[in-house]
Parts: structure tokens; C-alpha cells; sequence
């Protein structure tokens, strides 16, 4: 569903993730750069911040507490920084993908894995309130509301190649479905 890449300053600044756009190394999936060091040829800031603008789905500095490495409290304050500047690629509203225990999922179809231009089948909706199309930060992209009597839609993809949350809602929950846009 992703990628995870770790970068290291010993690795050279040309190899940098920080340096470098995420789609120059072909990468076709969401990338999280998920072990990174100390501040070297990078502040943390510059690590939250290049990786973001470079295209990648965030960066995580080793480690939370370690021996030798960063700790927390090296970079809390500049992940709180990007986190003030970018509050809507970070905060998403966790209720669109949260569904009821024990509730029985729907039997619906989605085309999950389209080229760009494609259109996106959804059929067995019948009985359910809303559609919508999110990315994996939980930002939406397409959003409807249904008749209750709707039982196909056709979506027409204007969406970049990645990968979408598609989640259907009905009176007994919200039910998720990958999509997957080449």
C-alpha cells in the first residue's frame, strides 16, 4: 500500500530525500521517509519541511527515545511547527473512517485499481446515505449524497494516480474500500 524509505546523513546528500522529489525515483506509491537521523546536513526542520514539498507522505526522525540517537524533545517543536503550517494535510477528520462494531459490512463493488481517466464503478449501494472519495490523509475529493434507492454510480476519475479511501455510508456505519489510480 506504501512505501517506507530510511535516510541517514553517512548516505550523502545526494541520495537525500530532502534534496530529491519523491516521482524522480519512480515511486508509484505513498512514501513515508521512516527512519531518519539527527540534524546534520538537514535541521528537523528542513526534514519536515523538504519532505513534504519533495512530494514524500511525511517523515519520522529515529527515535522517540534511543541511546544514541535523536529523542523526542530534539524535534517536538519543529514537528509541531509543520504541523501549525500544514494543519490541512495533517489534521483529518478520523469520524469519515470509523465504522460500528459488529455491524454487518455491505455487500457493495468498487473498481479499485483504474487508470487515470477511468471512470469508478460503484454498484450495491442501495440503502445508504453518502459516498465520498478521500485521499490517505483524509482529504475529500469527491463527496454525494445517495438516494436511498441508488444501487449503481459511475464516478467520473479526475484523480491522480495514488492511492484513495473510498468509504460508503449507510445508517449502520461508514464501510471503507481501497482505490488504487494508476
Amino acid at each position: 500500500d506504501f512505501y517506507q524509505i530510511h535516510y541517514y546523513d553517512w548516505m550523502g546528500a545526494g541520495l537525500s530525500p530532502y534534496s530529491n522529489q519523491k516521482k524522480n525515483w519512480g515511486l508509484d506509491k505513498p512514501t513515508i521517509i521512516g527512519e531518519t537521523g539527527n540534524e546534520g546536513y538537514y535541521t528537523y526542520q528542513q526534514q519536515f519541511d523538504y519532505s513534504y514539498s519533495n512530494g514524500f507522505a511525511g517523515c519520522m526522525p529515529w527515535a522517540y527515545k534511543s541511546g544514541g540517537a535523536a529523542v523526542w524533545t530534539d524535534f517536538n517543536t519543529e514537528m509541531l511547527n509543520f504541523r501549525n503550517n500544514n494543519s490541512s494535510v495533517v489534521d483529518f477528520d478520523c469520524t469519515l473512517l470509523s465504522t460500528k462494531k459488529n455491524a454487518a459490512q455491505p455487500d457493495f463493488f468498487v473498481s479499485t485499481f483504474c487508470q487515470a481517466g477511468d471512470v469508478i464503478l460503484v454498484k450495491g449501494m442501495t440503502k445508504s446515505k453518502s459516498i465520498r472519495i478521500t485521499d490517505i490523509n483524509g482529504r475529500i475529493f469527491f463527496q454525494q449524497n445517495l438516494q436511498t434507492n441508488e444501487s449503481e454510480l459511475i464516478i467520473e476519475n479526475k484523480l491522480d494516480s495514488g492511492f484513495y479511501i473510498l468509504l460508503l455510508e449507510t445508517e449502520q456505519g461508514i464501510y471503507p474500500r481501497k482505490i488504487i489510480v494508476e
